[in-house]
């Protein structure tokens, strides 16, 4: 394994663990709490923070950060089967939709953005010291665990997740607009068609294939680099 992917486990295996700690921050539910009184809660701004950075690094985020991400790599260990994307496109979107609109419907309710709190019910910052958020967490952890049982690794990034769709939608605005940032760039003539990256990849993405089509956009490509890690022609590199 190359020094760079031990790095990206190691990293996101480390905000997995401290995952209870910022539960709060990465929350859909904190989110409609607090546009049910005017208030742009912590999660709220990462949220948007999400969606910026995904103009510049794609889904970086779920390759690199994400405790979710973390959790199913070392899972993965026993599950190999890669859940497949299909139906889950749709339910993540109509489900992200809904609750997007039932933002914007509870913060018209409220009267608009009234203050911005990024503390809000985070109990002093950390938010395992209120222990409603224990069970939550393990709901969560739970949750993630059972749809990688049943539907394979990273079924709850495919299916469920509120995030995801942010950085989608951020991703595919870089490509049209191509601003500059972080790209895979295939090289085909370089290409043995050994399959290694295909392998490889988290997502259960056919990189191969993009690579014979000489397109490396996906919306489902979380930017860990292991496709480029693992070619021994370097037919996929970075740009």
């Amino acid at each position: 394994m190359k020094t760079r992917q031990k790095w990206r486990i190691g990293v996101v295996f480390f905000f997995f663990l401290i995952f209870p700690v910022i539960i709060n921050y990465l929350s859909p539910v904190l989110i409609l709490a607090g546009a049910s009184e005017g208030i742009v809660n912590g999660s709220f701004i990462l949220f948007i923070l999400l969606f910026l950075s995904s103009l510049f690094f794609g889904r970086a985020w779920c390759g690199w950060i994400c405790p979710a991400s973390g959790m199913q790599d070392a899972c993965g260990v026993f599950r190999h089967k890669k859940a497949k994307t299909g139906w889950g496109n749709i339910l993540r979107l109509v489900i992200w939709i809904a609750w997007l609109g039932f933002i914007v419907y509870l913060f018209i309710k409220a009267g608009g953005i009234r203050s911005v709190d990024a503390l809000y019910q985070s109990e002093g910052v950390i938010s395992i010291l209120n222990p409603v958020i224990v069970f939550v967490y393990l709901g969560v952890v739970f949750l993630v665990f059972i749809m990688m049982l049943i539907w394979g690794n990273r079924a709850f990034c495919k299916y469920l997740c509120w995030m995801a769709p942010f950085m989608i939608v951020g991703n595919r605005i870089r490509y049209w607009l191509m601003i500059p940032g972080l790209y895979l760039k295939p090289v085909k003539e370089n290409c043995i068609e050994c399959g290694k990256c295909t392998k490889q990849c988290p997502m259960g993405i056919d990189v191969q294939a993009m690579v014979q089509a000489e397109n490396c956009y996906h919306s489902e490509c979380i930017m860990c680099l292991g496709c480029v890690d693992t070619c021994p022609q370097s037919a996929i590199t970075t740009k």
